[in-house]
């Protein structure tokens, strides 16, 4: 980070009240240089920025260590009264309206809409039913009837998109309204989306365990679940012999290692998808912390209702504030984010949202909407599943979803319920110069962090219980912590992700290709751009699938070569054209690759390029 940056982070952190740690700084005293006293805009050499963050954030923990100790000792008064002198208060939460079911109790400017969108439906005129009812919605929230009524039209005029869309509106005002719930579930499951179905039971089973519908609702989540199991086995299975045959004539097998996962469930695909992340990653395999995050996420992981899933918890060395859920349980958590935060209720807060996703199986979610199955190597390539899960973009429903799971495990563990809440003010204080990774995949406006604070107040929560600070700070302050890579993935050097610049080239006839950049991700994942130059009178021809890559041996390393849907794969006389060569079985190295790209002409000449990489 910038100086000029992290003193700007400082001073908003203070003029905001809100503190920042860096738990990793030694423990000395200072005092606050009278120059910044005097002129705090100024930017401070960096040794100074520090001593400040450590003064900030000893006056916030210092107190919240001292709470903890009354906590043990059952003085639970005092350990509230100190905890409020460094916690900012939360504005007064204004309850919902309550929900009104009968059109006399509105009022008569809403029973003019509802009076004609009714006439509107008998009429069968469209706009004269929608325009009504979508100011009805809109300026009366409460009244349940319209929602339900614009979900009814919809449906009628075959836009079933805009009934689910009316419905999640409204089951998101009201959350805990079966009938709005049942007719959602209904509606998703007569356009056979059965896994959202099976999702939205199974969060109000989870959020509402003591409602005395919860059960139904959890029969009927994994009711759906098998439909949706069901109707994924019957629509591969013509795939999948299909499949079988590529696999036999050309070796491409990839799309069958992924029919194989989707129908294994998401706890065998989650565990598949771990697997294959750790080989690329370094993960932090000091005991002390590994077992501390373990052990944290295990007993929120008792409290999310998903008995089913294998709870995995990792710790990646990496600077990058980031946290991560695959699905099926597996949760991934950056060094460098557990060294922003300064207690084990902040932890659990940040790993209890993660586990939220993972058991309201959005990850899976996301794979088979996102993902066809009959296009799904068009769309993102198996290789690349992985990298794509780790950046997946939430909707703000689904962030809703994982905040309200997690905020009520972590109060029902002990923890104090503003965990999450006071990590999304970190955040936002980070947003203000650069906003870290975390925050491309989960927003945090402030908007999101005034909700937090509606949902403690609204369920009750406990903000003033147990916040961790020793405990988690002792294990952040242990000894260095021992990383290795695991010993089946043995890595080369690799470049820091980003282009890297080639020269190479192989030219037969008046066809040319040349290989002129690639490009490597995080993970050592990468790409390389082909450009080819037909100089001939004849155009030139070449068959996609037979762009190979192969490794020292002579054996096919699994790639894409990427081309537009429909586009054909000709370069006209005097033409040329520039695409894009995915390597998904193989991680870059720094010099040579130990690579071939193969390209074979399909047109009359059949010319084979062999060009070493």
């Amino acid at each position: 980070m910038k100086l000029k940056s992290l003193w700007k982070l400082l001073t908003g952190a203070m003029a905001s009240g809100f503190a920042i740690v860096l738990v990793w700084a030694p423990r000395t005293e200072s005092k606050i240089p009278p120059a910044l006293r005097e002129n705090p805009t100024a930017s401070p050499p960096v040794a100074e920025a520090v001593e400040i963050a450590q003064i900030f954030g000893r006056t916030r923990y210092q107190k919240l260590a001292e709470a903890d100790r009354f906590i043990k000792l059952g003085n639970l008064g005092e350990a509230e009264r100190l905890q409020r002198q460094v916690k900012p208060a939360f504005a007064p939460a204004s309850p919902p309206p309550k929900p009104v079911l009968e059109i006399s109790d509105v009022s008569p400017a809403a029973r003019v809409y509802w009076r004609e969108a009714n006439a509107g439906l008998q009429q069968g005129l469209e706009s004269k039913t929608f325009v009504p009812l979508e100011l009805l919605t809109e300026n009366y929230p409460d009244f349940i009837p319209g929602h339900l009524l614009l979900a009814s039209a919809a449906q009628k005029y075959g836009r079933p998109e805009r009934a689910i869309a009316a419905l999640e509106r409204a089951t998101s005002l009201y959350p805990d309204n079966t009938e709005l719930l049942d007719r959602k579930i209904a509606l998703l499951a007569e356009q056979d989306q059965w896994l959202e179905a099976a999702i939205a039971a199974r969060q109000f089973a989870l959020t509402y365990p003591k409602n005395p519908q919860a059960a139904k609702y959890d029969r009927l989540a994994d009711k759906h679940f098998q439909k949706y199991r069901s109707q994924i086995e019957q629509d591969l299975f013509g795939l999948g012999i299909a499949h079988v045959v590529t696999c036999e004539i050309i070796g491409d097998c990839l799309r069958g290692e992924l029919i194989e996962l989707l129908l294994q469930g998401e706890a065998a695909a989650g565990k598949e998808f771990a697997e294959s992340l750790k080989k690329d990653l370094t993960l932090v395999e000091d005991p002390a912390v590994v077992e501390y995050v373990n052990e944290i996420g295990q007993k929120l992981a008792k409290f999310m209702g998903r008995d089913e899933f294998e709870y995995e918890f990792y710790v990646v060395e990496d600077s990058t504030p980031n946290a991560f859920a695959l699905p099926g349980g597996k949760i991934f958590i950056n060094s460098g984010l557990m060294k922003l935060m300064g207690s084990e209720a902040e932890l659990a807060g940040l790993l209890g949202h993660e586990i939220g996703h993972a058991v309201l199986s959005h990850g899976f979610l996301a794979i088979s909407q996102n993902a066809v199955v009959d296009t799904i190597n068009e769309v993102i390539p198996f290789g690349e599943i992985i990298t794509w899960l780790t950046s997946l973009d939430n909707s703000r429903n689904q962030e809703r979803q994982a905040d309200i799971l997690g905020t009520r495990a972590i109060a029902a563990a002990g923890y104090a319920a503003d965990g999450l809440h006071s990590v999304m003010q970190l955040f936002k204080q980070l947003q203000r110069n650069a906003p870290p990774e975390w925050l491309s995949t989960h927003p945090a406006p402030r908007s999101r962090v005034r909700y937090l604070e509606e949902l403690i107040q609204r369920n009750g929560y406990n903000r003033y219980a147990y916040e961790g600070v020793e405990s988690y700070q002792r294990v952040m302050r242990a000894p260095e912590p021992t990383r290795t890579q695991p010993a089946s993935t043995p890595r080369r050097n690799q470049p820091r992700s980003g282009p890297v610049a080639l020269n190479i080239v192989q030219k037969k006839d008046d066809v040319q290709i040349s290989i002129n950049r690639a490009n490597v991700n995080a993970t050592g994942g990468f790409t390389v751009d082909l450009v080819i130059k037909n100089d001939s009178n004849d155009k030139f021809g070449f068959v996609p699938l037979f762009v190979q890559v192969l490794d020292d041996s002579g054996n096919r390393v699994s790639s894409r070569f990427l081309l537009t849907a429909g586009e054909d794969a000709f370069v006209p006389p005097g033409g040329s054209l520039r695409r894009t060569l995915l390597i998904v079985g193989a991680r870059w190295q720094t010099g040579s690759q130990d690579l071939t790209v193969v390209v074979k002409e399909s047109t009359p000449g059949g010319r084979v390029f062999r060009i070493p990489l």
